[in-house]
């Protein structure tokens, strides 16, 4: 049986606002070494209480414990394995996987992408920290750039069909 006690909020430290109390033997609360008798409220069994604050204040509900088999093992555990069953049971696993599909594909593409730059920075730190090489590969570069300016950017025929080409580009490789 489920009964509820209405407490004060400064009473939240297990002091009850009313004498009353109840026994697990005697629903009462008269005599016996859990009633009100005696001005305690001590329950005569274990009791759970939660504290619930709502807009009228502090409340305090004090559920008895279970009778049977399952209560003297516990049998939250089984509790909490059923409710997962009924849950399981009610999705729709298929919907949710086809809704989750485009964020998992943008989730593995960034986590890829990481992993790749990742790599380039160390491959390019590890040859930086090769004496000589660092410096003759910027000088490569900056070579190789001058080339492909003097190729393709002095002339306006020479970046009209550079546009061209990456007009081209861009089709066959977005569709």
């Amino acid at each position: 049986m489920l009964k509820h006690d209405s407490v004060n909020a400064a009473d939240t430290m297990g002091e009850q606002d009313s004498g009353d109390s109840f026994d697990l033997n005697n629903q009462a609360g008269e005599g016996g070494p859990g009633s009100a008798a005696d001005g305690s409220a001590r329950p005569s069994s274990p009791v759970l209480s939660e504290t619930l604050e709502d807009a009228s204040g502090a409340e305090t509900i004090h559920l008895e414990p279970v009778d049977g088999p399952a209560s003297a093992a516990g049998g939250e555990f089984d509790l909490l394995m059923g409710k997962l069953k009924t849950w399981s049971a009610e999705q729709s696993w298929q919907g949710i996987l086809q809704l989750s599909v485009g964020p998992l594909k943008l989730l593995f593409t960034a986590i890829s992408l990481l992993v790749v730059l990742q790599l380039s920075i160390g491959l390019v730190q590890t040859l930086n920290s090769v004496p000589l090489l660092g410096g003759l590969l910027e000088l490569t570069g900056l070579i190789r750039m001058g080339l492909f300016a003097r190729d393709n950017l002095l002339r306006q025929r020479d970046r009209t069909a550079l546009w061209v080409r990456l007009r081209e580009l861009r089709a066959s490789v977005l569709g």
